[in-house]
């Protein structure tokens, strides 16, 4: 599927309702926090032994007693 924005790619992109280019210290801020948060929701799960898929712990992870 794609999908157009119709914004172009010109190595822009839109951040707090201003254009700036995507090499911008905020651009790789924003998605090194996202990356951080779901590192931790997903360690969080593993600690407290929810069960479910995960591409770090595999796919049977804490499975609880039958």
């Amino acid at each position: 599927m794609k999908i157009y924005t119709k914004t172009g790619d010109q190595g822009t992109t839109s951040l707090a309702g201003e254009r700036v280019f995507k090499t911008d210290e905020r651009v790789e801020a924003y998605g090194s926090v996202d990356e951080l948060t779901a590192f931790v929701a997903l360690l969080t799960d593993h600690l407290r032994g929810d069960v479910g898929w995960s591409p770090v712990f595999g796919s049977s992870h804490a499975l609880p007693p039958s």
